[in-house]
């Protein structure tokens, strides 16, 4: 009698485990759609600030906690087209995230 009682109870367990898991995974998908529509918005505004900074020379600061000065090239929603002279006279170009950029200050 017990030992039913336990299996009983170990099914029902698992129905509803299961029930709860599809839930779960439901919430999961929708919560990581709204972060992409917000982070989205976010990243469109700090396009178009950086647009009004196209031709000057800024200095970046990245995630990594590097900081360089470069001339911002071009903009879009998402990337950012950056170009320095080197140490050795060279022309670098980098092309990065927007995302990427912890701080962005224009030099005068």
């Amino acid at each position: 009698m017990k030992m039913e009682f336990f299996g009983v109870m170990a099914f029902i367990m698992a129905v509803f485990n299961i029930g709860l898991s599809n839930k779960v995974e439901k919430l999961q998908f929708r919560m990581k759609k709204l972060e992409k529509i917000n982070r989205k918005k976010g990243e469109s505004m700090m396009s178009k600030m950086i647009q009004d900074l196209m031709g000057s020379k800024c200095q970046l600061m990245f995630e990594s906690g590097v900081t360089e000065e470069y001339e911002i090239v071009d903009v879009d929603e998402e990337w950012l087209k950056l170009s320095r002279v080197d140490k050795k006279q060279q022309t670098e170009i980098r092309i990065v995230r927007i995302d990427s950029i912890r701080e962005l200050k224009p030099i005068q």
